[in-house]
């Protein structure tokens, strides 16, 4: 996954390709799968994978999943407060600053 791009499309990707290794008889463990998909993120990454992998005896995919996918609301929620931080403060006592 590269920084910025998005992690349902990465996970749809990731998803195709599990389909396509079952296809042609490929068996891999729920958790070998949790721990493919942490270490195809970005370096931004690294401390939620350091976390998820380290925290657990058993980390299957669908736990790994469910974090990134809360991880990921956090952070867009985080960007969208900051840019309506500063909506505010440009529009302060009414008028435009630029």
């Amino acid at each position: 996954m590269s920084e910025g791009a998005n992690f349902n499309d990465h996970s749809d990707e990731f998803n195709r390709l599990l389909t396509e290794l079952g296809v042609i008889g490929a068996k891999i463990e729920e958790e070998d799968k949790g721990i493919l998909l942490l270490v195809s993120l970005p370096p931004s990454h690294e401390h939620l994978r350091t976390t998820l992998m380290y925290g657990k005896d058993t980390l299957g995919l669908d736990e790994v999943v469910a974090a990134l996918l809360s991880h990921e609301s956090m952070r867009r929620n985080e960007s969208e407060k900051i840019s309506e931080e500063r909506v505010m403060v440009a529009s302060f006592d009414g008028q435009a600053r630029g």
